[in-house]
Protein backbone atom coordinates (compact mmCIF):
# COMPACT_ATOMS: atom_id res chain seq x y z
CA UNK A 1 0.00 0.00 0.00
CA UNK A 2 1.12 3.35 -0.83
CA UNK A 3 2.36 5.71 2.08
CA UNK A 4 -0.54 8.57 1.00
CA UNK A 5 -3.75 5.97 1.31
CA UNK A 6 -1.66 4.56 4.79
CA UNK A 7 -1.61 7.80 5.92
CA UNK A 8 -5.42 8.92 4.89
CA UNK A 9 -6.13 5.62 6.35
CA UNK A 10 -4.85 6.53 9.86
CA UNK A 11 -5.73 9.88 9.78
CA UNK A 12 -9.74 8.92 9.20
CA UNK A 13 -9.48 6.62 11.99
CA UNK A 14 -8.21 9.07 14.17
CA UNK A 15 -11.05 11.11 12.66
CA UNK A 16 -13.67 8.11 13.73
CA UNK A 17 -12.10 7.46 17.27
CA UNK A 18 -12.32 11.67 18.17
CA UNK A 19 -15.99 11.79 16.94
CA UNK A 20 -17.43 8.54 18.95
CA UNK A 21 -15.99 10.09 21.72
CA UNK A 22 -15.34 6.40 23.11
CA UNK A 23 -11.68 6.62 23.16
CA UNK A 24 -9.82 9.63 25.25
CA UNK A 25 -7.70 11.82 23.16
CA UNK A 26 -4.22 11.16 24.48
CA UNK A 27 -5.10 7.80 23.60
CA UNK A 28 -6.33 8.67 20.18
CA UNK A 29 -2.71 9.89 19.39
CA UNK A 30 -0.97 7.58 21.15
CA UNK A 31 -2.82 4.97 19.10
CA UNK A 32 -2.28 6.94 15.62
CA UNK A 33 1.65 7.09 16.79
CA UNK A 34 1.87 3.76 17.15
CA UNK A 35 0.00 2.85 13.85
CA UNK A 36 2.51 5.35 11.99
CA UNK A 37 5.25 3.97 13.48
CA UNK A 38 4.08 0.20 12.71
CA UNK A 39 3.76 0.75 8.87
CA UNK A 40 6.83 2.33 8.32
CA UNK A 41 5.59 5.72 8.07
CA UNK A 42 7.94 7.17 10.57
CA UNK A 43 10.66 5.96 12.37
CA UNK A 44 11.18 5.01 16.00
CA UNK A 45 13.25 8.11 16.36
CA UNK A 46 10.64 10.50 14.33
CA UNK A 47 7.89 9.11 16.23
CA UNK A 48 9.76 9.86 20.03
CA UNK A 49 11.21 13.14 19.01
CA UNK A 50 8.25 15.28 20.14
CA UNK A 51 8.27 14.19 23.37
CA UNK A 52 12.05 16.46 23.94
CA UNK A 53 9.71 19.34 23.05
CA UNK A 54 9.50 21.86 25.84
CA UNK A 55 5.74 22.31 24.93
CA UNK A 56 5.09 18.51 25.50
CA UNK A 57 6.59 18.88 28.88
CA UNK A 58 4.66 21.83 29.80
CA UNK A 59 1.57 20.31 29.12
CA UNK A 60 2.91 16.90 31.07
CA UNK A 61 3.26 18.99 34.26
CA UNK A 62 0.22 20.65 33.66
CA UNK A 63 -1.60 17.78 33.76
CA UNK A 64 0.26 16.52 36.36
CA UNK A 65 -0.53 19.21 38.62
CA UNK A 66 -4.55 18.72 37.99
CA UNK A 67 -4.57 15.21 38.76
CA UNK A 68 -2.83 15.93 41.85
CA UNK A 69 -5.37 19.28 42.72
CA UNK A 70 -8.50 16.77 41.52
CA UNK A 71 -6.93 13.67 43.81
CA UNK A 72 -6.65 16.61 46.75
CA UNK A 73 -3.26 15.71 47.53
CA UNK A 74 -2.40 19.00 48.38
CA UNK A 75 -3.58 19.32 51.36
CA UNK A 76 -2.84 15.62 52.52
CA UNK A 77 0.58 15.96 51.97
CA UNK A 78 0.76 19.20 53.48
CA UNK A 79 -0.94 17.73 56.68
CA UNK A 80 1.62 15.15 56.85
CA UNK A 81 4.39 17.73 56.41
CA UNK A 82 3.79 20.31 58.46
CA UNK A 83 0.73 20.16 60.86
CA UNK A 84 1.22 23.76 61.83
CA UNK A 85 0.65 24.92 58.73
CA UNK A 86 -2.25 23.06 57.73
CA UNK A 87 -3.76 24.23 61.01
CA UNK A 88 -2.53 27.85 60.88
CA UNK A 89 -4.34 27.59 57.48
CA UNK A 90 -7.48 26.04 58.75
CA UNK A 91 -7.24 29.16 61.60
CA UNK A 92 -7.52 31.66 58.66
CA UNK A 93 -9.98 29.97 56.63
CA UNK A 94 -12.45 29.99 59.70
CA UNK A 95 -11.68 34.03 60.75
CA UNK A 96 -12.46 34.55 56.71
CA UNK A 97 -15.63 33.13 57.28
CA UNK A 98 -16.25 34.33 60.42
CA UNK A 99 -15.32 38.07 58.59
CA UNK A 100 -17.59 37.66 55.43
Amino acid sequence: MSDAFLSTAIVLLALGMFVSDRVRPDAVALIVLLLAWLTGLVSLEEALAGFGSPAVLIVAAVLVVQVVDLAQLTPRSEQMVSPQASAHRRQAAAQRRQCS
